[in-house]
């Protein structure tokens, strides 16, 4: 199976490419495990996007991996399914140098 991110040409052994993959996979890995608490919990895409006062297109839109949602979009949808995010940042372990 071909890496998706040599699809996009992304270089893994670029720093620059490798930090940004690795902060998409987190944010994908997040949306999924969002995706499977709401499933988990018999909850529809509409019972979430009542609680979040969107449609259920947008929630569609939210659970299809690949966008980029707003940091408050993530929030709101973790509360709809009964969770609180909560946000951290860490020191990288290579800096970047431009």
């Amino acid at each position: 199976m071909t890496d998706p991110h040599e699809l996009l040409g992304l270089d893994p052994a670029d720093p620059e490419a490798a930090a940004a993959m690795h902060d998409t996979d987190t944010l994908m890995d997040l949306i999924l495990a969002l995706t499977a608490s709401r499933t988990a919990l018999g909850m529809s895409q509409a019972e979430v996007a009542q609680r979040m006062g969107v449609t259920e297109a947008e929630v569609t839109d939210f659970e299809r991996v690949g966008g980029d949602p707003r940091f408050t979009t993530v929030q709101r949808y973790a509360r709809a399914v009964g969770y609180q995010l909560t946000a951290s940042i860490t020191t990288e372990t290579q800096p970047h140098n431009k």
